[in-house]
């Protein structure tokens, strides 16, 4: 199927004026300070490349968009990832009622590092955490008109798999992960057709956009990683299947309500707040290396501040301020869930606005409670010509572990690394 849209993307796209498309390739390099252990790969070399098609008419258009990677050093990193693949139809003469069907990333976030309410899509956690790849989630929409905005209605049919790191990957857990389950009451399947479902209502109010949403599907930020098959044995628990089973995610159904605004305010800034409660089923434990586990229900709200100002030399600027808070549960339990759980995002992006379109990003996150850990961000691109572009990372983690058992970024201690890449667009 994945191959059918490529295909249907780029057949005959000269026939048709209505037809826009553009493509990227990219060489990119990784390289991560040496840990100077033989069951970790420190360096990685890719081929990246992404598609894109689009066509508009009166009242149908349709997006096809995905992407691959190919390392040779480090075959985990291996993917071939639907984005978009969906079309649209206005029923009415007004362009205001329309269906859409397909796959599709959606963003309901305004955050540049925090996202409560960004979780419909699956994500590739091979990639920055306050930022990562995701996934295209298939599903039929329906947007109604509604005051000044729209009420959007949402069915997803399946569900999509996030991709882990290998085990020779820095930014993995040490283990191979193996094929997801999903939770439904006691049974625990590999059947990826089930029936979730959204609705999302956005407004513009006084200056301010404003949604709420209410989302029942199967949870994909917190897994639950061990096994569903044990047996309980006098007082304990003892896998099926031997211990070398628990290493399958398990992903339970969880009804989210969530709420964002963005406002202008004071000429140059913008005032940010989104939030989401999570309400998890809770039928099935799962036996982790910590005993027995079921989801726990919680709380999470972000905030931020973003000021915008230009230079006498014709350059921008932005700056970034982000917190976000886990509430509603205890602290060892929101340090477990997520590496972000009360922590301070600080950036700044500057864009030169010159002929090869340089910018820098310049960011940083603090815990405000583990004050041991910390992540700076370090980023540059700048195109060479009107085709060829290069960026470069900096990517440093600074989690020293406390205890045993390594918990939120102090599973990324010490794997610093720079990343570089060499784009040819066209």
């Amino acid at each position: 199927m994945k191959v059918f849209f490529f295909v249907l993307a780029f057949v005959s796209l000269e026939s048709y004026a209505e037809y826009s498309s553009m493509g990227e390739v990219a060489l990119e390099y990784r390289q991560f300070k040496d840990d100077d252990s033989k069951t970790t790969e420190d360096t990685g070399v890719a081929v990246f490349s992404r598609l894109e098609s689009r066509f508009e008419d009166d009242f149908y258009s349709h997006v096809l968009r995905g992407f691959a990677r190919v390392d040779s050093k480090e075959p985990s990193r291996d993917l071939i990832w639907v984005e978009d693949a969906y079309a649209s139809y206005f029923l009415d003469q007004e362009k205001l009622w329309r269906v859409s069907a397909g796959y599709k990333i959606y963003n309901w976030t305004g955050l540049e590092a925090f996202r409560p309410n960004d979780s419909v899509n699956s994500r590739n956690y091979d990639a920055p955490l306050e930022k990562p790849e995701k996934r295209g989630e298939l599903g039929v929409e329906l947007e109604i008109p509604y005051y000044e905005g729209a009420l959007t209605l949402f069915v997803f049919p399946r569900t999509e798999a996030p991709h882990f790191p290998g085990a020779a990957s820095r930014l993995g857990l040490g283990t191979q992960i193996a094929e997801p389950l999903w939770v439904d009451g006691l049974e625990a399947t590999s059947d990826r057709w089930h029936p979730q479902y959204a609705a999302r209502l956005t407004q513009l109010i006084m200056g301010a956009d404003v949604s709420i949403h209410y989302l029942q599907h199967f949870d994909r930020l917190n897994p639950i990683i061990g096994t569903s098959d044990y047996s309980i044995v006098g007082m304990n628990a003892i896998p099926n299947q031997g211990t070398s089973s628990m290493n399958v995610p398990h992903y339970f159904q969880v009804a989210q309500f969530g709420a964002s605004m963005q406002m202008p305010v004071f000429d140059a800034w913008l005032f940010k707040l989104e939030g989401a409660k999570r309400s998890f089923e809770k039928d099935l434990s799962v036996l982790t290396a910590s005993g027995l586990q079921k989801p726990v229900d919680h709380s999470e709200v972000a905030l931020g501040l973003e000021y915008a100002t230009s230079h006498a030399d014709g350059s921008d600027s932005t700056v970034f301020l982000e917190a976000v808070k886990i509430l509603g549960t205890e602290e060892a339990e929101a340090e477990a869930l997520t590496a972000f759980q009360n922590d301070v995002f600080i950036g700044i992006r500057h864009v030169r606005n010159d002929i090869m379109g340089t910018e820098f990003l310049l960011s940083a996150i603090f815990d405000l409670k583990r004050t041991h850990e910390k992540l700076y961000n370090f980023q540059f691109s700048r195109r060479l010509s009107d085709v060829w572009k290069v960026g470069a990372t900096l990517r440093v983690y600074d989690a020293p572990k406390q205890a045993a058992t390594p918990v939120g970024l102090e599973v990324l201690d010490q794997d610093h690394h720079i990343s570089l890449s060499l784009s040819r667009f066209f």
